[in-house]
């Protein structure tokens, strides 16, 4: 037997992978290997990464732009205070699970409570995705232009080949 995703997982995975995408520039430069580790979570990948890799891809992406000892500080402090919000979303998520499973297996299906529980988890992730945002733009604020740059050049080079 295989551990293959239902198909309401694969809903609500989808949907906090849309919610992360929104997030955009700075968070899917910096975070791609605290992206992964949240994939791999879910059983969407072979290993489990722990929060520490994505600390291990900031400090190469700001050593790969010459970010000062200064930038570095604000940087991840910025990024530390999002990850703490985006710690709560993601913890909420088991018990969202739960909920959804006991909706989807009860003997008649409640489509207002889905959909209840659709917009309520809709909801966070929008909020989630304004933090990103808003630490994005704070990140980005500290570094120069010519930083932002070199770094936008490696997400193409990263993301595009």
């Amino acid at each position: 037997m295989t551990d293959q995703p239902k198909p309401y997982r694969r809903l609500l995975i989808g949907a906090a992978m849309a919610a992360s995408f929104a997030a955009g520039g700075l968070a899917l430069t910096v975070l791609p290997a605290a992206a992964h580790g949240v994939a791999e979570m879910h059983g969407m990948g072979g290993h489990q990464m722990g929060p520490g890799m994505g600390a291990e891809h900031i400090d190469k992406m700001l050593s790969a732009i010459d970010a000062t000892d200064d930038q570095r500080v604000k940087v991840k402090a910025i990024l530390s205070k999002a990850f703490a919000r985006m710690g709560a979303v993601h913890a909420g998520l088991n018990e969202t699970h739960a909920k959804l499973h006991a909706l989807i297996t009860a003997p008649t299906i409640d489509r207002g409570a889905l959909e209840r529980l659709r917009a309520t988890e809709m909801a966070q992730l929008d909020d989630a995705s304004k933090v990103m945002v808003q630490a994005l733009a704070d990140a980005a604020e500290v570094l120069s232009p010519t930083q932002r740059a070199k770094l936008g050049d490696m997400m193409m080079q990263r993301h595009h080949g």
